[in-house]
């Protein structure tokens, strides 16, 4: 299964643990960040990649509250391929960064972007799926700046492993940093179920109040996704 690395943080932080029966979460906050306000969803984090099918699939679980339109989605994927072939790139080598989405965020209507990932599978049921990798990657919303998100290592290859581990993390506009983020690790057999505790805690830690689309053009410089990759 994925496995949860050590946080560092280099802001000070609220932390909220609790504990289910077979769901364990863990919530962390900004001493900044204010619950509430909109977000604008980036899109699905799957195994060291971005997965735009992924984010349809888990409306009516996760984004069941809310309907979310992401920036990184089949559309995108098709109709600026060029692009999305280098966020892709940048991606499965540096993770979601702070540093990519704020390439991103003059296009976001919300207060905040959105980032979800998951990794691993239930054990009764195996999760969603896309290009089946092991590799080692950033869970989305990490930096060299403001909120880095922990490293983990992806084996669902492995047919012997089991548990399946989401997280969402969240980027404020206005502060372009990440500033809170959510995780949960679930030891039961069925991923639906899994999903659907995790919606409830997104709501519930106000990450979902209400979601907001992109901007209909999405002005990001490609030549600067590949240089991003130098710094």
């Amino acid at each position: 299964m994925g496995v949860m690395r050590a946080f560092v943080f280099v802001i000070p932080l609220v932390v909220v643990a609790a504990c289910g029966s077979d769901a364990r979460f863990n919530a962390k906050y900004a001493s900044e960040y204010a619950r509430g306000g909109t977000v604008s969803l980036f899109g699905v984090f799957k195994d060291g990649r971005m997965n735009p099918e992924l984010s349809a699939q888990l409306g009516p679980t996760i984004l069941r509250k809310a309907k979310c339109e992401p920036a990184y989605s089949v559309d995108f994927v098709a109709l600026k391929s060029s692009l999305a072939a280098t966020v892709d790139d940048y991606i499965r080598h540096n993770g979601v960064t702070d540093t990519l989405l704020a390439e991103f965020a003059p296009g976001a209507k919300g207060d905040a972007i959105l980032v979800i990932s998951m990794s691993g599978h239930a054990a009764g049921r195996v999760a969603p799926t896309t290009t089946t990798t092991t590799t080692r990657q950033q869970m989305p919303g990490s930096s060299r700046r403001g909120m880095p998100s922990p490293q983990y290592e992806s084996s669902v290859a492995s047919t012997d492993q089991s548990g399946f581990e989401m997280a969402a993390s969240l980027y404020s506009v206005r502060l372009r940093r990440s500033v809170a983020l959510l995780t949960m690790v679930y030891d039961g057999r069925d991923v639906d179920a899994a999903m659907t505790k995790f919606g409830d805690r997104l709501v519930e830690e106000a990450f979902l109040s209400a979601c907001e689309p992109w901007n209909a053009e999405i002005v990001v410089d490609e030549a600067k996704i590949k240089t991003l990759k130098e710094e």
